[in-house]
């Protein structure tokens, strides 16, 4: 595991993703029939300044290939095309997508395995 994946920073992001993404379905589930739609997304990388401040010193964009980078007004249009999807968690991009889902698979596997607690 990398220092960067131990990391308090990275701690606290992946735990507020979680919340968050929680937060959203237990919402969407409560507004149901209301018309109003939750989403919480997953975007990835997409090109922004984000990774340029003094928090991201050190980040090299490509460490990671030229797939998993979207620009931000494709992020913002295919959630707004995906907005009322039943699920209310949405990762764009078929790179991001497929990543998400591989990260996930691994973790469960090594949680299922008592690997990691």
């Amino acid at each position: 595991m990398s220092a960067i994946a131990r990391s308090p920073t990275s701690i606290m992001y992946t735990t507020t993703k979680a919340a968050v993404a929680i937060f959203s379905e237990l919402m969407r589930k409560n507004l149901t029939g209301s018309g109003i739609y939750i989403q919480a997304l997953c975007p990835g990388f997409f090109y922004s300044e984000f990774h340029d401040t003094d928090s991201m010193r050190g980040f090299q964009r490509d460490w990671f290939p030229k797939e998993a980078w979207m620009s931000a007004e494709e992020v913002v249009s295919l959630s707004l095309k995906n907005a009322k999807r039943i699920s209310p968690i949405f990762i764009p991009g078929e790179y991001n997508l497929n990543n998400a889902k591989n990260i996930r698979k691994t973790q469960l596997k090594k949680y299922l395995n008592a690997k990691i607690l």
